[in-house]
């Protein structure tokens, strides 16, 4: 019950989706170094965003990254001459520390404790998706998504659970 209060009270203070991935699963997607990866899965719950055959590129970054998130790339001939679709999501690694957390905590009616802390740092927050200006409608995939480094150490499939 608690954590279903906090989740509803991220998605109202955000005002879009959020997606939990635990963090164990996280850090399987992504390099522990902070640098975009290559997302060889992406999480359940961002993949409904577009079907398999539309998705042509996904990169992930997070843990040593003072900004992390993941872009997904989606290709929609009806945008042409822009025909690639970005979406990127915001990810918080650590809820405890967000810029919003008390935020959170006062929606959902939730004290603050030593338990709760701990167990929200078990899980990164997947907040979006977010249409970036100049980014989101491209002629070609950007840089830090193409060129993204593989993960090579990562043969499991992290589930999700969210929105």
């Amino acid at each position: 019950m608690r954590d279903a209060r906090i989740y509803a009270a991220l998605e109202h203070v955000e005002g879009l989706s959020v997606t939990i991935v635990s963090v164990d699963d996280w850090k399987q997607l992504v390099l522990a170094s902070g640098e975009p990866t290559k997302l060889e899965v992406v999480p359940i719950a961002l993949s409904g965003l577009m079907s398999a055959s539309s998705r042509v590129a996904a990169a992930g970054s997070g843990i040593l990254n003072s900004n992390p998130g993941v872009d997904i790339v989606r290709h929609d001939p009806n945008d042409a001459p822009a025909v690639f679709n970005v979406y990127h999501y915001r990810v918080i690694e650590n809820l405890p520390l967000h810029q919003q957390f008390a935020d959170v905590i006062r929606i959902a009616g939730i004290d603050v404790t030593d338990d709760l802390c701990t167990s929200l740092r078990e899980n990164v927050y997947i907040v979006g998706p977010e249409k970036i200006e100049g980014l989101h409608h491209v002629k070609q995939i950007p840089g830090h998504i193409r060129e993204a480094a593989q993960k090579i150490d990562s043969d499991s499939h992290p589930s999700a659970k969210g929105a």
